[in-house]
């Protein structure tokens, strides 16, 4: 089977659960209310980012090997995050924060930071608001919460790089790779297991390293060996992507849920569990493959509709379930819009700026 193939496996499905888990976990704060854990520390919507930590190693390192090019393939990172992501960020500003400032408009858009969002905001940077913007909301301020971990994802795309430059694995179809990645993985582990359990603080360690790059380095350490543990999947250990290995991981998972090494063990063994879920067909999983790949604008877009309906008086846990379907709805249209006009010509373009250098 094609691991890679939408039409036999399940990751598109899986991503655009998780990206309605994200939405479901965070209309809980966002209604004022508190958000559930699943263990201990761990949200659903934690969970789901984990998961497309996973899925984004794994798919990521495929197209990294399928690549010519380091060229063609930061091409493709750029031509799938960017695009919608920036019709994203120029909808918060324009739009969304017009609409919803308590500032008149030509003070808000007199305000500096309503012009260092389209840089700074959490996916790039540290700004989370804009001026006026959601000032009465339970969440105050916070115009896109969901976007702080599109950096993360953006350092793993520029580490496998690196990676990549440093093994000559576009020439040597990547013999050298895994090596490197094996490193990051343990390494990443054991930072995270150290965190954990107290013996070490990361953050604390190299928060120089944090105040340049707005990255969080427990975070880091997770998220990283989330990724670079499917990368490893996707370079070396194919066949360990099984029935009998996902069972297994799933019971490390139970067994350390409540103890505090359970986050290391998540980067053992989540991607695992996740790879060989996406892997199966659709028809297994008794779901359809989704015509569109919505996963990414529900993503975009959920947390600043969510924030609207919340301003509009939508909150508290009388009114919980209508503005999670309300919400819902309308981060459902804006993500098929956002697939429709931004997302999907940007990939076409993309193949197209392939084919004109082939030819060249």
């Amino acid at each position: 089977m094609n691991s890679t193939n939408a039409r036999n496996n399940s990751f598109d499905i899986i991503r655009t659960i998780a990206a309605l888990a994200v939405l479901l976990s965070h209309s809980f704060p966002i209604a004022g209310l508190a958000e559930p854990e699943l263990v201990r520390g761990v949200t659903l919507g934690t969970l789901a980012v984990w998961v497309f930590f996973a899925i984004s190693g794994y798919l990521v390192t495929i197209s990294l090997l399928n690549s010519k090019s380091l060229s063609q393939f930061s091409a493709k990172r750029i031509f799938r995050i960017f695009p919608g992501l920036a019709f994203c960020l120029l909808f918060c500003t324009f739009l969304i924060g017009p609409l919803f400032t308590t500032l008149p408009l030509e003070s808000y858009l007199s305000d500096g930071r309503a012009w260092t969002y389209l840089v700074k905001s959490p996916a790039l940077a540290n700004q989370t608001g804009l001026p006026g913007v959601f000032e009465n909301t339970p969440l105050q301020y916070g115009v896109n919460g969901s976007l702080w971990s599109i950096k993360y994802e953006l350092t793993m795309y520029f580490l496998l790089a690196v990676l990549a430059g440093m093994t000559g694995v576009i020439r040597n179809g990547g013999s050298n790779l895994s090596i490197l990645v094996k490193l990051i993985v343990i390494a990443c582990t054991g930072a995270t297991a150290l965190h954990e359990l107290g013996v070490a603080n990361i953050d604390r360690m190299f928060w120089r390293l944090e105040r340049i790059t707005h990255l969080r380095m427990d975070r880091l350490a997770l998220l990283g060996g989330v990724f670079f543990s499917a990368s490893l999947l996707a370079t070396s250990y194919q066949r360990a992507v099984n029935g009998k290995a996902a069972l297994a991981m799933i019971a490390l998972l139970a067994i350390s849920s409540q103890s505090v090494l359970f986050k290391p063990c998540v980067i053992v063994a989540l991607p695992l569990v996740t790879i060989y879920l996406a892997r199966l067909p659709p028809a297994v999983l008794g779901l359809r493959t989704p015509k569109h790949d919505l996963s990414y604008g529900i993503y975009l877009y959920a947390f600043p509709v969510q924030q609207a309906t919340a301003h509009l008086g939508l909150a508290g846990p009388q009114l919980w379930s209508v503005a999670l379907l309300t919400a819902g709805a309308l981060s459902w249209v804006l993500a098929y819009l956002s697939w429709t006009y931004v997302e999907a010509p940007a990939l076409a373009l993309k193949s197209r700026w392939d084919q004109m250098r082939a030819k060249v």
